[in-house]
């Protein structure tokens, strides 16, 4: 590479920062002797003036750089496989334990040597006097290995993972291995026993390997009386901790500090709010709800089709003054490093409730710890610009939650006993979904269902004004934010663990990752009377015979005169006289419902009351049981403005001569219409599998409509004689 657009001072850059016998004297770099102009390759560099206490001049070089049509050094390079540990893990690990700690390897990467093989290609001149322009260029050579270079990362993170896991038989060296981001060391323990004892260890194993421990932190006033000994002690308590900040006095955690943006003289286009929305980096959601609003205004912008520096129009200017203000006060905002004020070894519990609107979709994660609960991390996405259905977009909520459910569990399995998983939605259409396996769904649907399910959780029914994660997808104010218990804690009756009941699926409990039955509504009814297992018939329908009656009105007057005389007989005191009411007949054909119940879905209703496995007509049809301990349907109508029983009708089966009864007598009220008019008078209040079957038959046996709809009798042809 030639060296002439190199050698100029301006670009170099380091006349007065870097002290290259410094640096040579610590072994990082070597002097070049008898340089070989055409072997190898050179770096040009600048410094860079950073606010750190440690480093405050930063020598940069440029790894990337291009002369004409040579390439640069980093297209020359492997960048190597990605071996750097998760940043979102690494911080939700972080407020687990009751002591924090933090530190950084001091200058991690040029403590790895490079083969001598390879130094030629890092060379870079620099003035053999550093006070005197004009003296004469010397050419050095790294022995490190580059910052700047593509296979750094993999290179440090390659040396310190091998060294770990030669030591891997120390529970220090396991913690670190998960713990250490780049050269940051982000780690905690449960006791001041602990901490004290983490620190030399963590120490002295890395110093094994050539790599010095410095810029500890901790909340504990151990730790720092150690370092402050050692003289590797972080005395800011403002810590840096991922690009996050924490408050070590008060052990608090808030947004790293971003420069304010002043309303008066920022410049109003799709260039800066695109950079303003990008410049609030939260890793862990907790400020999804402001951030989400400069979302759904950057896709508003995107929807007009402005130019990059065209100013915004006046209504989307104004609009984007407020989100600004929110921003600026973002920061502020403080949060308890700790999920719970002390940590125990009880049980967890993990909790993602999802949700969408029109714009955009999320999901939020909490721990639940006894009667304490607190949030994890929340995701937040904005709607595709291409319209959905809502039910869609809820299901592209629950993917999110299933994902933010198995991100959240890997995370900190290892650090709190997790034992149950659930995934809250509002959605109902999403919930069936997601739990019947017998229906097959639209390509778009079963792809994302099929992700879902492979995530072992329960699925429960959450009322939407209890959604902490309907907050994600409208958006709010900072000051909201900041006294929302909705979302920082979940609903209240988290807390308590008194899940909310949904008519529809009773528990509201479905379990994902089990596997379900295979078959149809119909299997249940055409198995063999012998493997129906029914118990012995008893009830009413011991003591009145359903077969000798042909109106439903007539069988319920008489078994209401037959239960009028045992009250009498019970109660000779208060014996009730005169005609039978309109009450009595209702109350009467309830008790036909349940005794017809009880005798063919024993089976079911058993296991829905003791919560066992459902049965695939229950799953299907969503069963459950009223106050009064009837089987009732479920469906998607329980928001509609209809009668109780209408949304939730009596469940029937097909073949039962009470089931007949009550088509013929709904065929008779409907003035013996045809078949779909019996049917829809009959859903009014009744479901009955394979009804349209049933009712046909029926039909074809009714004499007045044979009497109306039959051909008059035609006459027969005489013989001729």
């Amino acid at each position: 590479m030639k060296l002439q657009n190199y050698w100029d001072l301006e670009t170099i850059g380091i006349r007065d920062q870097v002290n290259a016998k410094d640096t040579e004297s610590r072994d990082f770099i070597e002097e070049v002797d008898d340089d070989d102009k055409t072997n190898g390759h050179y770096l040009p560099h600048r410094s860079v003036k950073k606010d750190s206490t440690t480093t405050p001049i930063r020598v940069v070089y440029d790894c990337s750089c291009r002369q004409s049509d040579s390439p640069s050094l980093n297209d020359c390079l492997q960048t190597g496989p990605p071996l750097i540990n998760d940043l979102s893990s690494i911080l939700l690990r972080f407020r687990v334990h009751d002591i924090a700690l933090s530190s950084n390897i001091e200058k991690a990467f040029i403590n790895v040597r490079l083969d001598e093989n390879d130094r030629k290609f890092t060379k870079f001149p620099c003035l053999s006097d550093q006070s005197s322009p004009e003296s004469p260029f010397k050419v050095y050579r790294f022995k490190t290995v580059l910052f700047c270079a593509v296979c750094s990362s993999f290179i440090l993170n390659a040396v310190v993972k091998t060294h770990l896991e030669s030591n891997n038989n120390t529970p220090i060296a396991a913690d670190l291995k998960d713990n250490i981001y780049v050269d940051n060391v982000i780690a905690g323990v449960n006791n001041t026993t602990e901490a004290t004892k983490y620190y030399p260890d963590a120490n002295s194993l890395m110093k094994s390997a050539g790599f010095n421990l410095r810029s500890w932190s901790s909340n504990n006033d151990e730790i720092r009386k150690l370092a402050a000994k050692d003289k590797t002690l972080e005395t800011n308590t403002n810590v840096g901790v991922l690009g996050m900040r924490w408050l070590t006095d008060s052990d608090k955690l808030a947004l790293a500090k971003k420069k304010d943006v002043k309303k008066s003289d920022y410049l109003a286009t799709k260039r800066e709010v695109t950079q303003v929305t990008a410049s609030l980096f939260d890793p862990l959601g907790y400020l999804s709800p402001v951030q989400v609003k400069a979302k759904t205004f950057i896709q508003d912008i995107w929807k007009r089709n402005l130019d990059w520096d065209e100013p915004l129009e006046t209504d989307l200017a104004n609009r984007w003054k407020h989100i600004v203000s929110d921003f600026n006060a973002s920061t502020e905002i403080k949060i308890d490093r700790r999920y719970f004020a002390e940590n125990t070894s009880a049980d967890h519990e993990l909790h993602v409730f999802a949700d969408a609107s029109c714009t955009a979709y999320g999901a939020a994660a909490y721990l639940r710890r006894g009667d304490q609960t607190s949030l994890v991390m929340a995701k937040t996405r904005v709607a595709p610009i291409k319209e959905l259905s809502l039910p869609c977009l809820e299901l592209m909520a629950a993917l999110v939650g299933s994902r933010l459910l198995r991100f959240v569990y890997d995370a900190l399995n290892d650090k709190v006993n997790i034992t149950d998983r659930t995934l809250w939605s509002d959605n109902q259409c999403v919930i069936h979904w997601i739990t019947r396996r017998d229906k097959k769904l639209p390509v778009f649907v079963a792809n994302r269902v099929k992700e879902i399910r492979n995530v072992p959780c329960t699925i429960k029914y959450c009322p939407t004004k209890d959604n902490p994660a309907d907050l994600l997808t409208h958006g709010i104010s900072t000051r909201e934010l900041e006294k929302s218990n909705l979302l920082w804690q979940g609903p209240p009756w988290l807390k308590q663990g008194d899940w909310p009941l949904c008519p529809v699926f009773d528990s509201s409990t479905y379990h994902v990752s089990t596997e379900e039955d295979v078959g149809t509504l119909s299997e249940d009814y055409n198995k063999p009377s012998d493997d129906r297992s029914k118990p012995s018939v008893n009830g009413i329908q011991l003591i009145i015979d359903v077969n000798r009656y042909s109106g439903l009105r007539e069988l319920l007057r008489v078994t209401a005169l037959v239960l009028h005389f045992i009250s009498n007989l019970k109660q000779r005191a208060t014996r009730k006289t005169g005609l039978i009411t309109a009450d009595e007949l209702n109350r009467t054909e309830i008790e036909w419902i349940k005794d017809v119940q009880r005798q063919e879905f024993a089976d079911i209703t058993k296991k829905i009351r003791d919560n066992k496995k459902k049965t695939l007509l229950s799953r299907q049809l969503g069963l459950f049981t009223d106050k009064d301990g009837i089987l009732r349907c479920g469906g998607r109508l329980q928001n509609a403005s209809l009668d109780f029983v209408t949304k939730f009708p009596f469940l029937l089966p097909p073949a039962h001569r009470f089931t007949n009864l009550v088509i013929l007598n709904a065929h008779a009220r409907a003035l013996h219409s045809g078949l779909q008019t019996t049917v829809t008078y009959i859903r009014r209040r009744f479901w009955i599998a394979k009804i349209c079957q049933t009712v046909k038959k029926l039909l074809k046996k009714c004499v007045t409509c044979r009497k109306t709809n039959g051909k008059p009798y035609q006459i027969r042809i005489q013989a001729l004689l």
